[in-house]
């Protein structure tokens, strides 16, 4: 699988977890392939490139928004003489699915089927004047310290995601039917996958999440497959060893104490899946990233 690009949204001045980002970012060619545990979302302002998205392609040019889900593949190409300048933005899933999330309630909006929804959008003419006017107050709100300041990053924030759902649901001719029937358990789903995020290091395993959130394990399975593109335990050990990793790495903790701290239940057990997902035993990854 794809390696994680980020675990945590870090403020860089502050070196403070923070719920949301965004900025402006060139691309001077490629982008590796890889996924990440937040949503991100980007409004191309120049340049023309590429996006492959869970191995779907489309074309980056100026007025292009594209949103990506938690764990999606991703690779972006850009144009060496003429690199795509975009506006990139980031929001964590606690921010949809803890119980003190600020977007609490707007994941209908935004987790719904990508079978039927496609991930980017164009704007065009006075949309994308709109639409840039849009991001640059955000970037704007999001580098003040104003008191209203977070308020209005999510007012205009959600006022870009609004038009952009409404754009791309008007392109591809989808019908609000189609669209509500996909909307609550699609949220079901991610609502299992911030679980496992937040609950990797116990053990959870199909039939406890099936009882959990009362859907069946063939419906969870399918789902991981189908939506981030490798199975349920993949995923587990996908998450353990990401969060091993940042063990390893920042604290003092043993390489036998991480691996109980991660959720399994012997040395062997995490040597065997360490080795297996970064190709190097956990003590040469230590040792390499002291």
């Amino acid at each position: 699988m794809a390696p994680f690009c980020f675990t945590e949204l870090i403020n860089k001045e502050t070196n403070k977890k923070v719920p949301y980002n965004l900025r402006i970012q060139e691309y001077p060619h490629y982008f590796i392939t890889h996924r990440h545990n937040f949503i991100e979302f980007s409004y191309v302002i120049k340049g023309i490139g590429s996006e492959v998205v869970n191995n779907k392609k489309h074309i980056l040019e100026p007025g292009v928004f594209s949103l990506i889900l938690p764990y999606q593949v991703h690779t972006l190409y850009s144009e060496p003489d003429n690199p795509i300048t975009f506006y990139v933005g980031a929001i964590s899933m606690e921010s949809f699915f803890a119980s003190t999330g600020i977007w609490s309630g707007l994941d209908s909006l935004l987790f719904k089927s990508q079978d039927e929804m496609p991930v980017y959008s164009l704007f065009q003419g006075d949309m994308d004047e709109r639409m840039k006017t849009i991001f640059s107050i955000m970037l704007e709100s999001f580098d003040s310290n104003n008191a209203w300041s977070e308020l209005m990053f999510r007012a205009k924030l959600l006022e870009a995601l609004v038009l952009f759902d409404r754009n791309r649901t008007e392109e591809d001719n989808l019908t609000v039917n189609i669209i509500k029937s996909s909307t609550d358990i699609k949220s079901d789903f991610w609502s299992i996958v911030y679980y496992v995020q937040t609950n990797y290091n116990e053990n959870i395993n199909l039939k406890k999440l099936s009882a959990e959130f009362h859907l069946s394990t063939s419906y969870i399975s399918t789902s991981f497959k189908k939506h981030i593109g490798e199975n349920y335990l993949d995923f587990l050990n996908g998450i353990r060893i990401q969060n091993a990793c940042a063990l390893l790495t920042s604290t003092n903790m043993t390489i036998t104490d991480v691996g109980y701290e991660v959720g399994y239940e012997s040395y062997a057990a995490f040597y065997r899946m360490f080795y297996k997902r970064m190709g190097i035993s956990a003590k040469v990854y230590k040792d390499n990233n002291k």
